[in-house]
C-alpha cells in the first residue's frame, strides 16, 4: 500500500498434492506499467516464501496407536481422533482403516467411526438386526487407504440412512439442504466400538448423521472423524478433547508418502 505503482500482490501456496514441475508456491505481482518494479517485489517475495517454508515444523500429529492411548488417558468424552487423511471433503473415499485398526487393538469401549462400505451394509442388510457376522470392513475403494478389516459383530440397527441436520447453517445444509441420504446404512458393533456403515460417503458434518441410527455421540469414548476442518462445528462443542492422526490417505499432510517423480529440485517434501 506504501508502493502507490504496485496495484496488487497475490500469494500461492500451491497445490502439494499435484505432482508436476509447476507445482509450489508462487507470486503475481501486479503494478501500474513497471515490470521491472514487479519483477523486483515477486522475486523478493519468493525468497521469503521459501526461506518460511523451510522453516516450517513438521506436521504435528500422531500414530493412531499412540492417539487412541492417549485419549484412553485423557479424563472425559468423547475424544475426537481427526483422520484427516481420509478426509471426505477433500475427495477421498471414506473408508480408511487406521482409526478403526488401533481402537481395536487397544480393546476400547464406546469407540466410534463412519466409514463407506456398501458391501458390508448389503451383508448387514441381508442377515437383520441381531445377527452376529464375519466379514471384512473399509479399505475397499483403493490402496492408499489402509487395508481391509476382519471383524466379528453384531448387527445393532439399520436404515434407510436418511437424516435431518441438526445444524441449520453446517456444510450439509448450504450445498444439500438439511435433508441427507447417505443411502442404506448399518450399526455393527464389534467388541466395544460402533461401526456406522455407509452406502454413500458422507462427511461428519452433523451429530444427526450417528444420532439417526441410535448411536449417542455423547456417550462414546473416543470417534475417528474423516474430516479436517469442517467437523469442529458439530463436535467441538460436545468433545473432551482433540487429537491430530498421522494415517494413510489421499489428504495426508505427511507428502513423503507420496512417490513425486515430476516437482522441481529445489521443492521440498
Amino acid at each position: 500500500e506504501a508502493e502507490p505503482e504496485v496495484v496488487c500482490i497475490c500469494l500461492m501456496a500451491g497445490f502439494a498434492y499435484g505432482d508436476t514441475p509447476d507445482t509450489g508456491p508462487a507470486v503475481i505481482v501486479t503494478t501500474d506499467n513497471r515490470p521491472d518494479l514487479a519483477d523486483q517485489y515477486a522475486r523478493e517475495l519468493a525468497n521469503l516464501l521459501q526461506t518460511g517454508y523451510q522453516q516450517l515444523p513438521p506436521p504435528q500429529a500422531i500414530s493412531p496407536e499412540a492417539a487412541v492411548a492417549a485419549a484412553l488417558a485423557i479424563p472425559g468424552a468423547p475424544i475426537i481422533l481427526v483422520d484427516s487423511a481420509d478426509n471426505i471433503g477433500g475427495g477421498t473415499p471414506g473408508d480408511g482403516t487406521d482409526g478403526l485398526r488401533a481402537m481395536l487393538s487397544h480393546d476400547v469401549a464406546d469407540g466410534c467411526i463412519v466409514l463407506a462400505d456398501p458391501e458390508a451394509v448389503a451383508a448387514c442388510q441381508e442377515r437383520g438386526v441381531g445377527a452376529t457376522l464375519t466379514l471384512t470392513v473399509g479399505a475397499k475403494a483403493d490402496s492408499w487407504h489402509g487395508q481391509p478389516v476382519p471383524v466379528t459383530g453384531v448387527v445393532q440397527a439399520l436404515s434407510d440412512g436418511e437424516f435431518d441436520c441438526e445444524l441449520a447453517d453446517n456444510h450439509f445444509a448450504a450445498f444439500y439442504g438439511r435433508r441427507i441420504a447417505m443411502g442404506p446404512c448399518a450399526w455393527l458393533r464389534v467388541g466395544g466400538v460402533n461401526i456406522l456403515l455407509t452406502t454413500r460417503k458422507t462427511p461428519p458434518f452433523d451429530l444427526g448423521q450417528l444420532r439417526h441410527i441410535g448411536i449417542e455421540p455423547e456417550t462414546q469414548k473416543m470417534i475417528v472423524i474423516k474430516s479436517a476442518v469442517a467437523y469442529r462445528a458439530a463436535y467441538l462443542p460436545i468433545a473432551a478433547g482433540v487429537i491430530e492422526m498421522d494415517t494413510a490417505g489421499l489428504c495426508t499432510a505427511d507428502l513423503s508418502r507420496f512417490p513425486y517423480q515430476h516437482w522441481r529440485p529445489n521443492i521440498k517434501v
